[in-house]
């Protein structure tokens, strides 16, 4: 065994341990880092010694390098418990940066070494075992930064702490800002800083900088604490401290569940087993673990295989089996990586995808008992010299014909596919996968052709694709943009079917579309952007929308800058973004994709600390880069492993690891299984996909400015409505916060909406409803006394008018022409007409009757009054026809606003004696109801329709203004008022004339069915009280009614009997009864009763009976038609006086005669 160098101070203390070299030796002169393991009873302890005493443990290059291969190696050896950081250098821990070494390096030299020791301690802090520091001596600047990323500190007698960067005009730069406030508090750490005051091991003790402050040598002390960890369970002390730095960074509730899937994977070890063995027997436990736990053990694990499939020929060393990469170079280095080449954007998503398999494979909780592998399988065959030149992902044969069937078919390890590829070279691809079952997922490929779930079941994707149309047009529509043009990439399935889409929203949105170019990539030359240049010059477009791949995107953009179509008064928005060299010239560029990751996150850190180590390059990139290209791969493998550990959860038994692996669970493994899963990404936290398999997100919008993306707002989630970011601006070219016109305004014609239209029709079809309804319920009791009152053909030819009125409605639904300004016209005369004659006439004819003090010829009588009303209402038309004959209309175009224009019917100047006359004769006969009215005030209801007639005179004067008054005004939503108003006069009018009469209608009927109940009631009550042992009820029997006699026997001295009859009407179930002159009708059942030598009639209603003696009284009894009057009284005086005139009505004239007979026989009974 070999003996480490020590220092004086040490010597005492590390003699007794024996320890052997893991990277270096002290033999080595050169080594600076030097890191050891102990053996004997300190196995499992491992070292890492500072010696660089020349430079009092400085962090230079030298030094960095090998600390950070040396952690590389501590990693991943499973036999290191525990690490413990010490130095071998006098009254010295670590004095932080060298700063003579830094004063010979370049800015950009500084920023790459900074960048350096800040992973390099992030390697320290997340290494999986304790680790302790040993701070004897000065931990200054970045020696104190690395002592703060072990998980304990101990301080020895000679320490000196602090942070003293802020005195050399510098920060803490390698992770001093972010741990030191976590550890003491924000307060205290600013006090530190800002001062760049050095502590003593005491004062540090009591900020709880250090966990132990002691006499002697902090190194005794981290070694006795080091012997302490040692008996634990391995597995448990590596579990716990995951647990623990993953819980403190998130809330308690999520610190819950990482503690869980901690904890479950120490359940099926055999240390936890060992442990409670040890705990009943009560020995010190000190083995090594019989369960290995660091993935890099792999061997002992399942393995599964994921295939990551891109454009690998862009790789001039590549070598390729078929289709697999055999010989793919994982450090940026070897691969030779250049950003502006295509093979960078291929190295950097497979860098990606490599540190999400490592997050997956280093975390137990998730997938635990299975190893993740890749395997890489180029969809453009190999190398050839001019493919960065001729290969642009329009092809997909290879892929789809080789590459896809070689994965199905001698690859049955591959469970599922990344895909990195153009958009056609995905959709071969994505149809064989999914007819093998192999779940694909794609973080390049935004086509919506893509969103097919039919066709491609098992494909999905990280982005957002299906849809992007529709959050363009919310967008502009946002902006007041109504014109837009579209150049789309015709050899690319991406930029044809994203124009389809965005095509058929704008569209649907009544977004113009100027022009719809499309344009192969190799078709861009001269005369092709002259051609496109003038089209879009002669149509002013303002807003165009590029689709297309990048190159595309940026030399058309580039090449109609040059014809002047990019400027202030222009914008440019694609979905995704453009390179441009001359970066002024892409300033206002609006791009439109999923939002940019969160760089504040953990996972956004790890995969950042990751992908640095993968590569082994400082490559800068920033959140833009990373939303666009890399993060949508990470995702797509996070969400892909995450997904087979949902499938493997919901399995039954121990084996589903094994099937996983052996492709025995492929039918479970459609994009449905990856939806829902709750776990975060880079681009979306929590991270899901849609029913069409795309990214379920909104889009965010960016503007490019000074070469940079930033983000100013973003679509709501449903893609309706822009919400911009507190702190977002829009920046359009030029530094302009207002969206330009969308080009010179836009004249355009009015003309009624679909919307529109249907409200119009839906009025015209109810109005013709209502008016058919009306008319049947007349003609069904035209012989009823209510409507017979309202003159049966007079109403109907109401109701014909009604029907013009709402012609009157459905005209504006004709396109605008002379033909129908004339219609208007002659329907809203015709309806004037047919409605207030008919009214009028029908007045005067009743006033007539009523005042004529001669008989009268009421057939003859009623045919005058009807040919005057057909006279008037045919003088009304012939005054139509001399109108149209000598009257020009013509549709004058007339302007509403700036952009609005609309037909408006005019008369051009010449003679208007013709319009003079018609109009003047229509207002006569409106204002002829107020005369009508007048001379008929004396007749009484329900002849007399005073009531109708004012409030139809009030509803069609009002429709007169209206109609003249809108006619004068000319705006958009006239035609809407003039329906409206028409539809609801029409209604009025109706309803005024039928409602009252179809109430009284049904009461009646109403009040017949329960005079018809009470009768039987009453009936049965009164021969109930005649039928007494002491009364002999006896009858006669008529000849319209049988009458029952029935005899009971009394004493002697009361034998002479009682004689009671009763007679009632066979029709008399439905009469009408009403006082003469005043009073209200009522129904009513009529009976004649006699007893004796008296005799009474009974009017028996819904809510009462009355009774009148006729044989006490002097009574007149008269027929008319099927009414009949009936005067009570000893003197006609009397019977005025008291009211005891009624009419009764009959439904036939026989029935009125049979009433009249019988009322004069029992009057005849009577003693006067």
């Amino acid at each position: 065994m070999l003996k480490l160098g020590r220092t004086p101070l040490l010597a005492n203390r590390f003699l007794c341990h024996q320890s052997r070299a893991i990277y270096s030796s002290v033999q080595d002169s050169s080594a600076e880092c030097v890191f050891e393991r102990l053996e004997g009873a300190d196995q499992g302890i491992a070292l890492i010694t500072f010696n660089r005493p020349h430079a009092r443990n400085a962090l230079g290059k030298t030094f960095m390098d090998q600390f950070r291969r040396g952690l590389a190696h501590l990693r991943f050896d499973d036999s290191v418990r525990v690490v413990v950081l010490r130095s071998n250098v006098d009254r010295v821990f670590c004095a932080g940066a060298d700063l003579k070494e830094r004063a010979t390096m370049n800015p950009n030299e500084v920023s790459a070494f900074v960048y350096g020791l800040r992973v390099a301690f992030s390697e320290v802090e997340t290494l999986p075992v304790p680790t302790i520091a040993a701070i004897d001596g000065a931990a200054l600047g970045g020696g104190l930064e690395v002592a703060l990323a072990a998980d304990i500190r101990v301080a020895g007698a000679g320490a000196k702490i602090g942070l003293p960067e802020t005195k050399l005009a510098i920060i803490p730069g390698a992770g001093g800002t972010q741990r030191l406030p976590r550890l003491i508090g924000a307060s205290r750490a600013k006090e530190l800083i800002f001062t760049g005051r050095v502590l003593d091991a005491k004062a540090a003790f009591n900020l709880g900088l250090v966990n132990h402050a002691v006499e002697g040598v902090a190194y005794e002390k981290a070694l006795e604490i080091a012997r302490e960890i040692l008996p634990a369970g391995p597995i448990a002390t590596r579990m716990a401290k995951q647990a623990i730095d993953k819980g403190v960074q998130v809330d308690v509730a999520s610190g819950m569940a990482i503690e869980q899937g901690c904890y479950a994977q120490i359940i099926p070890t055999e240390d936890r087993l060992e442990g409670l063995r040890a705990f009943r027997e009560k020995p010190a436990r000190n083995g090594p673990s019989k369960t290995q736990y660091t993935s890099s053990m792999a061997g002992t694990l399942i393995n599964i295989t994921l295939a990551l499939v891109g454009n690998y020929c862009d790789f001039d060393y590549i070598q390729v089996n078929g289709s697999l990469v055999t010989n793919f170079k994982v450090s940026a280095e070897q691969s030779a990586i250049v950003s502006e080449l295509y093979s960078s954007w291929t190295y950097f998503s497979d860098v990606a995808i490599q540190a999400a398999v490592g997050i997956v494979n280093d975390d137990p909780s998730i997938l635990p008992g299975i190893h993740v592998t890749l395997k890489r399988f180029t969809d453009c065959g190999g190398w050839y010299p001019s493919v960065l030149d001729t290969y642009s992902g329009t092809s997909g044969g290879f892929a789809t014909a080789i590459m896809a069937n070689e994965i199905v078919e001698e690859h049955p390890d591959v469970v599922g596919v990344i895909g990195n590829q153009y958009s056609t070279t995905t959709i071969g691809p994505a149809e064989v996968l999914s007819l093998a079952q192999i779940p694909y997922c794609s973080g390049s490929a935004g086509t919506p052709r893509l969103s097919n779930r039919a066709n491609y079941p098992y494909f999905w994707r990280t982005m957002t694709s299906l849809g992007a149309g529709e959050q363009m047009a919310a967008l502009l529509k946002t902006w007041n943009v109504g014109r837009v043009a579209i150049i789309y990439q015709t050899d690319d399935n991406f930029g044809s079917e994203s124009a389809k889409d965005i095509l058929g929203s704008m569209r649907q949105n009544q977004i113009r579309v100027l022009e719809n170019i499309g344009v192969k990539k190799s078709g861009l030359e001269n005369a092709t952007i002259d051609y496109m240049s003038t089209l879009l010059h002669r149509v002013d477009a303002r807003y165009f929308i590029l689709s297309g791949q990048e190159d595309f995107q940026s030399t058309a953009y580039e090449t109609l800058a040059e014809h002047g179509l990019v400027g202030p008064k222009y914008v440019w928005m694609s979905l995704l973004p453009i390179n441009l060299k001359n970066r002024t010239l892409q300033q206002g560029f609006v791009l439109m994709q999923q939002r940019i990751p969160d760089s504040t996150t953990f996972l956004y850190r790890e995969f950042l600390r990751r992908y640095t180590d993968i590569s082994q390059m400082n490559v800068t990139m920033n959140e833009f880069d990373i939303g666009s290209y890399i993060a949508p791969l990470f995702d797509c493998t996070s969400m892909m492993l995450r997904g087979f550990e949902k499938l493997l959860k919901s399995i039954p038994g121990s084996d589903g690891a094994r099937k996983l692996g052996s492709r025995k669970l492929q039918s479970q493994m459609s994009f449905e299984l990856f939806k829902g899963l709750g776990s975060d990404g880079l681009t979306e936290q929590p991270i899901d996909i849609n029913l069409y398999g795309d990214l379920a997100a909104p889009f965010e919008v960016l503007f490019f400015n000074d070469g940079r993306a930033l983000a100013a707002g973003k679509m709501s989630a449903d893609g309706k409505f822009f919400s911009p970011y507190p702190s977002g601006q829009l920046l359009f070219f030029g530094g302009s916060s207002t969206p330009p016109p969308d080009g010179a305004p836009l004249i355009t014609h009015h003309s009624l909406t679909s919307q529109a239209k249907a409200f119009v029709c839906s009025l015209f079809i109810s109005g013709v409803i209502v008016c058919f309804l009306s008319a049947a319920f007349i003609s069904s009791f035209r012989k009823h006394f209510e409507i017979k009152s309202m003159e049966v053909d007079y109403a109907l030819i109401i109701h014909v008018g009604a029907f013009i009125g709402n012609s009157c409605i459905a005209i504006e639904l004709l396109p605008d022409s002379i033909t129908k300004c004339h219609l208007r016209t002659w329907l809203f005369i015709l309806y004037l007409a047919t409605t207030v004659s008919p009214m009028l006439v029908k007045n005067l004819y009743v006033w007539y009757i009523f005042t004529a003090m001669e008989e009268l010829n009421i057939r003859r009588l009623s045919f005058k009054f009807h040919s005057l009303n057909v006279a008037i209402i045919v003088f009304d038309v012939l005054l139509l026809a001399l109108w149209s004959l000598t009257t020009r209309f013509q549709n004058e175009l007339v302007s509403i606003s700036t952009t609005r224009t609309m037909y408006t019917c005019v008369i051009p100047d010449q003679s208007f004696s013709s319009s003079v006359v018609l109009g003047v004769f229509n207002a006569i006969l409106v204002l002829a109801f107020i005369p009508v009215l007048y001379v008929t005030r004396h007749v009484r209801p329900p002849w007399s329709d005073s009531t109708t007639m004012t409030l139809s005179f009030m509803l069609l004067s009002f429709l007169w203004t209206v109609v003249n008054t809108l006619q004068l005004a000319v705006e958009e939503m006239n035609d809407l008022r003039r329906c409206l108003c028409i539809w609801v006069i029409v209604m009025g009018i109706l309803a005024i004339i039928t409602v009252p009469r179809a109430y009284n209608v049904w009461y009646e009927r109403k009040s017949r069915i329960a005079a018809h109940i009470l009768l039987h009631q009453t009936m049965d009550k009164v021969l109930a009280t005649v039928t007494t042992p002491w009364k002999e009820k006896s009858g006669v029997q008529s000849p319209l009614m049988g009458r029952k006699t029935s005899q009971a026997w009394l004493p002697a001295e009361m034998l002479q009997p009682l004689h009671y009859s009763q007679f009632q009407l066979p029709g008399t179930h439905s009469v009408r009864i009403k006082k003469l002159f005043w009073g209200s009708w009522m129904l009513s059942v009529v009976s004649f009763h006699t007893l004796k030598d008296r005799a009474w009639i009974s009017f028996a209603t819904q809510h009462k009976t009355s009774c009148v003696v006729i044989s006490e009284c002097q009574a007149n009894v008269s027929v008319c038609e099927s009414l009949v009057a009936v005067e009570f009284g000893r003197n006609e005086f009397m019977a005025g006086l008291f009211g005891y005139r009624v009419v009764i009505e009959f439904d036939e004239l026989a029935d009125a005669l049979t009433f009249q007979t019988e009322f004069k026989k029992h009057l005849a009974r009577c003693p006067f």
